[in-house]
């Protein structure tokens, strides 16, 4: 039996941390009232987790995806590399950023239906990633030669009208 120095109540022995003189839950109201005494610190320490630790977060949202999704899912920590520049688009990519952004590096369903499994990943900007989802290679190659011919004739018609 111990007692403990916040709530000065005699309590047994697996109420307590190891190595600690307040009992579990009054150990508990005092982290939950620092933290809302203290947001920008909860706010600094959330990001720097999150900068430090990509490659589990992403793990974490992908198995969440997968279970919502019901498709495949095998992955390791170990098994997400994140390159400095996107393999699409050849832009740098923003790790630890507060919001997603084009540059945010994003995990990649080569072959969406076959799941988050290996070999079947690859992480890349999230601007990217946003052109690739809902088009086919063959969709998305069709849209850039069309935009590159408007942008040509677009050209040409401004330097006719400049002349």
């Amino acid at each position: 039996m111990k007692t403990c120095i916040k709530c000065n109540i005699e309590k047994d022995d697996s109420d307590f941390r190891k190595g600690r003189n307040e009992c579990k839950p009054c150990r508990k109201e005092y982290k939950k009232l620092w933290r809302e005494n203290n947001p920008d610190k909860v706010k600094e320490g959330s990001k720097r987790y999150y900068e430090n630790n990509q490659e589990k977060e992403m793990l974490k949202r992908a198995r969440h995806r997968s279970k919502k999704k019901q498709i495949p899912f095998d992955l390791k920590e170990e098994d997400i590399i994140i390159p400095e520049i996107c393999p699409a688009l050849g832009i740098s990519l923003k790790i630890g950023e507060e919001v997603m952004c084009s540059n945010s590096p994003t995990l990649d369903r080569i072959i969406p239906e076959k799941g988050y499994v290996k070999g079947n990943i690859i992480v890349m900007s999230n601007k990217a990633n946003l052109i690739k989802q809902n088009a086919t290679p063959e969709e998305i190659i069709a849209v850039g030669e069309y935009y590159k011919k408007l942008l040509e004739e677009a050209k040409k018609n401004e330097n006719n009208t400049t002349n």
